[in-house]
């Protein structure tokens, strides 16, 4: 079934209903409508469902860092292009828009990407509620951020923070992360 888009200005590949595989590595499943298999060892992305090479560390369509790694002859079901088409366009328009609540226009930036140090803070407790005292927990992350607004979009490469970490963001050195990401987020954190 095709499916016609009533907006003549959307991107077309909304309007794509064609299956998205990768013939160099999966094949139509024999006998099953619908159902394919991989030919060899590969990686699926979680994102937009692309089959590609174990050696790579990202989807090579959308750059997700997510996947699950399928065994040679194991059965998928691919999903149309359109569902996951978003996924593999660049984003060019920051998320933070303001709009006028008495015109109704609407003022947007370019989106320009900044990878930020931040530390995470949490309260830990731990052992019995009534014999513990809470401990604190610091996490470093890079936020990526729009090098714009500074509205931040998500945090990578987590990990625990070293004790120099530690020391330089309580001296101010390195940010706390945002309270919120994306579409919560506010200058008024």
């Amino acid at each position: 079934m095709s499916y016609q888009r009533i907006d003549p200005g959307a991107p077309a590949d909304l309007a794509n209903d064609s299956l998205f595989i990768n013939e160099e590595l999966v094949e139509p499943l024999p006998f099953t409508k619908g159902a394919y298999r991989t030919k060899a060892s590969c990686k699926r992305c979680d994102t937009d469902g692309w089959a590609y090479d174990r050696k790579l560390l990202v989807c090579p369509k959308c750059s997700s860092p997510n996947a699950k790694v399928l065994n040679a002859g194991q059965r998928f079901y691919p999903t149309p292009q359109n569902v996951s088409a978003h996924h593999r366009r660049p984003l060019m328009v920051c998320w933070n828009q303001k709009e006028d609540a008495v015109t109704g226009e609407i003022s947007k930036h370019d989106y320009i990407e900044e990878k930020i140090p931040v530390i995470t803070v949490t309260t830990v407790i731990s052992g019995v509620a009534s014999n513990s005292s809470p401990g604190t927990d610091y996490e470093h992350h890079l936020e990526v951020r729009c090098k714009n607004c500074g509205m931040a979009y998500q945090r990578i490469d987590g990990r625990r923070a070293t004790p120099d970490e530690v020391e330089s963001f309580k001296q101010g050195k390195i940010e706390k992360a945002s309270k919120f990401l994306g579409q919560n987020w506010s200058n008024q954190q």
